[in-house]
C-alpha cells in the first residue's frame, strides 16, 4: 500500500511538499458510516431485546395461564374433596343404619325362631300326666293281715319320646298330705324312656287294711280285687296317694317337666 492509499483511508492527504491536507469529506463520510453501523447495532439490539420481552411476556402468560388451571384444579379437587366426604359421611350413617336394621331383623329373626320353636315343643313334646291307679287286696309274706296296693299310673299323653328322671309316690289316711309328707314321699331314681301313648306304673305304695278299716276283714274277700267292689262295709279313714314325676323331652336345651297328682282314695 502506498501512502497515498494510506491517506486515502484516514482523510488525509499530503502535497508534493509533504505537507498534509485534511481530506474533510471523507472524515465525515467515515463519521457518518459509524453513525449508521451504531444506529443499526442499536435497532438490532432493540429488535432482539423486544423480541426477549415478547417470549418473557408470553411465558409469564403462559405461568399464570398455568397457575388459573391449577388453581382451578386445586378448587375442583377441594370441591371432589368435599363432596366425597359428604358422600363417605352419608355411606357411613347408611350403613349404620343398615347395621342396626339387620341386628333388628335378626333380634325378630330370632324371637320368631324362638316363638317357632316354642310353638313345635308345644305341640310335639311329651306329656306325661295321671291316668288310672290299680288296686289290690293282697297278702304279703312275713306281714300279719290284709293289705292294699295302690299302684298309680302314668301316660305320655304327647307326640315324642319322654326320659323319666325321678318318680316318687306316698300316701296316708287323711284328707291332704303335709309338704313335709309330701316331700318325704319315696323317690326312686333311674332313666325309663316312655314313648308316645304308653303307660308307665308308679309304686306301688301299701296300705294295712286295719288303717282303712279300723281292723283287718280276715279271710272272707278274695285276695285279689278292686276296693269299689266292697260294699257295706264301715270305712274308719279316707285314703289318699300322692305322687309326682320328673322327666325331659326329646328337645335339647329344654328344663325338665314336673307332673304332681294327689288323688282321693274313697271306698263306697
Amino acid at each position: 500500500m502506498t501512502d497515498n492509499d494510506q491517506s486515502a483511508n484516514s482523510g488525509t492527504i499530503y502535497d508534493k511538499s509533504g505537507i498534509a491536507i485534511v481530506n474533510a469529506n471523507a472524515r465525515i463520510d467515515k463519521l457518518e458510516n459509524q453513525a449508521r453501523e451504531a444506529e443499526r447495532r442499536d435497532e438490532n439490539y432493540k429488535q432482539r431485546q423486544l423480541e426477549t420481552n415478547r417470549k418473557l411476556m408470553w411465558f409469564t402468560g403462559i405461568l399464570a395461564f398455568c397457575g388459573i388451571v391449577g388453581g382451578g384444579i386445586s378448587i375442583w379437587q377441594i370441591h371432589v374433596a368435599n363432596i366425597t366426604a359428604i358422600a363417605a359421611q352419608d355411606n357411613a350413617s347408611a350403613a349404620e343404619s343398615n347395621a342396626e336394621s339387620a341386628k333388628q331383623q335378626l333380634a325378630k329373626l330370632g324371637e320368631s325362631n324362638q316363638i317357632n320353636r316354642e310353638a313345635l315343643e308345644s305341640v310335639q313334646r311329651a306329656y306325661i300326666s295321671f291316668f288310672h291307679i290299680d288296686s289290690a287286696r293282697v297278702l304279703r309274706p312275713g306281714k300279719t293281715g290284709h293289705f292294699y296296693e295302690f299302684t298309680p299310673s302314668m301316660q305320655n299323653n304327647g307326640n315324642t319320646q319322654a326320659t323319666i328322671i325321678a318318680s316318687a309316690i306316698g300316701g296316708k289316711t287323711e284328707r291332704q298330705p303335709t309338704e313335709k309328707q309330701f316331700l318325704a314321699a319315696q323317690v326312686d331314681r333311674f332313666p325309663i324312656p316312655l314313648g308316645s301313648k304308653s303307660t308307665q306304673p308308679v309304686g306301688p305304695y301299701v296300705l294295712p287294711e286295719s288303717e282303712v278299716f279300723g281292723n283287718d276283714l280276715g279271710d272272707d274277700l278274695r285276695p285279689l280285687g278292686p276296693l269299689f267292689m266292697l260294699s257295706k262295709i264301715t270305712i274308719k279313714k279316707h285314703a289318699v296317694v300322692w305322687f309326682w314325676v320328673v322327666y325331659k323331652d326329646v328337645f335339647p336345651d329344654t328344663k325338665p317337666h314336673l307332673t304332681v297328682t294327689c288323688p282321693p282314695l274313697s271306698i263306697t
